[in-house]
Formats: C-alpha cells, structure tokens, sequence
C-alpha cells in the first residue's frame, strides 16, 4: 500500500485508504474524493491535473476545504462511493 505524508494510501484494488483529509487546493492525484464540508463527491480524471493543464477550478472558502480520496477511480459508481464513504464515516449527501 502506498502511504504518502498528506497523501492517500492506495490499495491494489483501487480503493483509498484514509492516511488525512487534504485541502482541495492541493489535490495532484486524480481519483474519487469526498467533500469534508458538505459530503459532495468530487471526481478528479487523470486529465485534469495532467502537465500544462494548470488549476482548472479554483475554490476559495472561509475556512479550509478539506476532502478525503476514496478512490484512484474517478468513475468509481455513485452506490460504491457511498459505500466507501459511509465505511469511512464520512458526511453522504450525493
């Protein structure tokens, strides 16, 4: 298992295992991430981190926006992100 300081570890399987939340800000990895604030999901693909691509959409709050990677799979099925997110006792509202 991958394990990244501020980063997610990643199972063979695909599935992320929560090492700490990240400030949106600084995702560089694509995957599958659950909004701390609000329990949206968030999905990243490969191509919008790639090189020369720079910050597509930045988000800017009062306090830090948080999220946590639950999947490298940024098409991982809505009921699984559920699942996943639910196991990790997260905030679900998608």
């Amino acid at each position: 298992m991958e394990n990244l300081e501020g980063k997610v570890g990643t199972s063979p399987m695909g599935v992320a295992s929560p090492v700490a939340s990240i400030p949106f800000d600084t995702i560089r990895d694509p995957g599958t991430y659950v909004c701390n604030w609000n329990g949206y999901l968030l999905r990243v693909p490969s191509g919008a981190l790639g090189p020369g691509q720079g910050r597509v959409i930045n988000l800017i709050g009062a306090e830090p926006l948080l999220v946590t990677r639950i999947s490298a799979d940024a098409e991982l099925p809505v009921s699984h992100a559920r699942e996943l997110a639910s196991d990790l006792g997260l905030r679900i509202r998608f």
